[in-house]
C-alpha cells in the first residue's frame, strides 16, 4: 500500500523527520531523516548496526532474537485465554507446538553467522516457572526452549538466555543445557544467588539490577547493591547488567553508579 501512495510516504516522511531523535555525539548515525521510510515495511532494509557501533567503539553481541512456541501462541491469543487453551485442549497445543518449534530458530541464527555475532537472545517471560504449575512448564516449555538453546549452540554461536520474571523454581534444569555456552540473565524476580549456587560454572550469571532501582533509589544504594552482586558472584562467570533493560525513567546518576562499581572492583 505504501509502495503505491506517494502522499502516505510523504507524510510518514514528515512524521518521523518530526520525531527522530537529536544526534549526539555518542549516537551512531544510521539513518537518514530523509530515508527513514526505507527501513520500514514493506520496504525494509537490513541496518547494519554492528559497524554503526563499532565506529563508536561500542561491541555488539546479540546478533538476533528467537523465543518458544509457548510464547508465541501466549502472546497471540491473550494471556487468560491461552491459559484456558491449555487446559481445555492441552492436546491441540502440543500439536502445535511441535509443529511451529522447528521454523523458529533456522533464519535468525543464519543471520547472526553470516554477520559475526557471537550470540543469539533467546527469551522467555511468560514462560516463567511462577506464571505455571510444574506439570505445565516441564510438558509447554521447557522441552522446546531447551531444543532452541540447543539449535543456537549447535550452530557455533552463545545462547543469552532472557529470562524475565521468576525462574527459580526450576533453575537445576539448566544443568541439562550445553555447559559453557549459555548466558543466564536475569531481572530481579529469580533469586540469582540461588542461580550462582545451583549452576556453579556451567553458566555465566548475568543481572541483576532492578529496574525499579535504578529509577527509585539512591546511588549509595545502588553502588552497594552492585558491589554485593560482584563480590558474591564472581569474579568469573559474571556480568553486571540491569535487570532486564535500564529503564527509560532511570536516574543518570544511579546508572553511573552501577557502572562505577564495575569499574571499582
Amino acid at each position: 500500500m505504501m509502495e503505491n501512495d506517494p502522499l502516505l510516504t510523504g507524510k510518514l516522511n514528515r512524521i518521523l523527520r518530526s520525531v527522530a531523535l537529536e544526534k549526539t555525539d555518542r549516537t551512531p548515525v544510521v539513518l537518514e531523516y530523509a530515508g527513514f521510510a526505507d527501513y520500514l515495511p514493506p520496504r525494509r532494509k537490513s541496518l547494519d548496526v554492528q559497524s554503526a557501533w563499532r565506529q563508536e567503539g561500542v561491541p555488539v553481541l546479540s546478533g538476533g532474537d528467537v523465543t518458544t512456541p509457548f510464547e508465541l501462541l501466549c502472546g497471540s491469543r491473550s494471556l487468560a485465554e491461552f491459559a484456558i487453551d491449555l487446559i481445555e485442549i492441552p492436546e491441540k497445543i502440543s500439536a502445535a507446538m511441535d509443529a511451529m518449534v522447528p521454523h523458529l530458530a533456522g533464519s535468525g541464527l543464519r543471520r547472526a553467522k553470516r554477520h559475526g555475532y557471537p550470540l543469539v537472545w533467546v527469551g522467555g517471560w511468560r514462560t516463567a516457572p511462577s506464571m505455571l504449575s510444574p506439570d505445565m512448564w516441564r510438558r509447554f516449555v521447557w522441552p522446546y526452549f531447551k531444543r532452541i538453546v540447543c539449535e543456537v549452540v549447535d550452530a557455533g554461536l552463545i545462547a543469552l538466555l532472557h529470562l524475565d520474571s521468576n525462574w527459580t523454581r526450576e533453575l537445576e534444569c539448566f544443568k541439562e543445557l550445553p555447559r559453557g555456552r549459555c548466558i543466564m540473565a536475569l531481572d530481579g524476580e529469580t533469586d540469582i544467588f540461588k542461580a550462582k549456587e545451583i549452576l556453579e560454572d556451567h553458566m555465566c550469571i548475568m543481572g541483576d539490577v532492578p529496574a525499579s532501582m535504578l529509577y527509585l533509589d539512591t546511588p549509595d544504594i545502588v553502588y552497594d547493591y552492585c558491589t554485593k552482586l560482584i563480590r558474591g558472584l564472581g569474579p568469573t562467570g559474571f556480568i553486571l547488567q540491569s535487570g532486564c533493560d535500564i529503564p527509560a525513567n532511570a536516574k543518570l546518576e544511579n546508572v553511573k553508579a552501577m557502572v562505577s562499581a564495575a569499574l571499582d572492583s
